[in-house]
């Protein structure tokens, strides 16, 4: 069964629409990378194909069943497999049109057809525009729901047609219920640098080299704060992990936050309280631009000086 850690008050609103037969033609998933919002779109789905009338979804019937082996013929990611061509990129125009085409092929199985549309900001202004109509006036048995993470990449006309819905990250308990997967001496470690996403505890967990990058990042950052002199080092080091770097960042960010609770230690000893909230803003402010593809290298430098 596909399970869904925290976002209750989401779901309780998705479940009620269901039983009360409100379905939206189209929705939109936003919040940070990594917190369940293609997870929860999936869950949504396979509630919207159940066939137990009481308890949504049930899991075992032969719609939960499909929807949860990812197999139901209903339920559509429109992402690179969607293409069945290697020619079609994703979130293209050209992509736009097959799933405009597809959206008038009546479901196969169940009386709704449901289009999960993952890193929907990623798609280009003209395969949004290609899809407005789809969006404005799908065929009744559709569900579309869109999944990003930053809705300003989208056109107002597309998000004034949908009904959106906000993720944010879990709280300290609904991550460390998840995490219960881990051996216990991790989960403190994995909830501190997570920052509430299960998704990016999973990937620390299956990255070999983390715990030297967390080291590393650790002392070329208090060397950074306590004597300013090594900013070619860290500002090096950082952009030699452009691929993990939301990670990373989260790394220097929890370095401030140990600092400013213990109120000792080198970090504490050369930054007041002022200093460490302003080092902090400087660092989400460089990951807000990070996720509107600003020049990294540029952010990265301007963020250490």
């Amino acid at each position: 069964m596909i399970t869904v850690y925290g976002h209750k008050q989401i779901k309780d609103r998705l479940l009620s629409c269901v039983r009360e037969d409100r379905v939206n033609h189209a929705y939109l998933f936003c919040g940070p990378c990594g917190i369940g919002k293609t997870t929860t779109a999936r869950w949504f789905a396979a509630a919207l194909m159940c066939e137990n009338d009481q308890n949504r979804p049930c899991g075992a019937c032969r719609m939960c069943r499909l929807a949860n082996a990812g197999s139901h013929p209903d339920i559509i990611v429109v992402d690179d497999n969607f293409n069945g061509n290697e020619k079609i990129k994703s979130g293209s125009v050209d992509q736009s049109r097959m799933f405009k085409r597809d959206v008038f092929k009546k479901p196969m199985l169940a009386r709704r057809k449901v289009y999960i549309v993952p890193r929907a900001d990623e798609m280009t202004d003209q395969a949004q525009n290609s899809l407005l109509k789809v969006i404005e006036e799908p065929p009744s048995y559709c569900v579309i729901i869109l999944v990003c993470q930053n809705d300003k990449k989208l056109l107002d006309t597309i998000l004034s047609r949908v009904t959106p819905r906000r993720f944010s990250p879990l709280k300290d308990s609904e991550m460390r219920e998840y995490l219960a997967k881990y051996p216990p001496d991790k989960i403190d470690v994995l909830c501190e640098m997570s920052g509430g996403a299960p998704m990016r505890a999973d990937e620390i967990m299956n990255d070999d080299e983390f715990t030297v990058i967390k080291t590393e990042a650790e002392r070329l950052f208090t060397e950074y704060i306590v004597n300013r002199e090594n900013i070619i080092d860290l500002c090096r080091f950082l952009t030699g992990q452009k691929a993990r770097i939301s990670v990373v960042l989260d790394i220097l960010n929890a370095v401030l936050h140990r600092a400013a609770v213990s109120q000792s230690g080198p970090v504490a000893d050369a930054l007041d309280k002022g200093g460490i909230c302003d080092m902090f803003d400087k660092i989400e402010k460089a990951k807000a631009m990070l996720d509107r593809n600003v020049n990294f290298t540029a952010v990265i430098t301007n963020m250490l000086i």
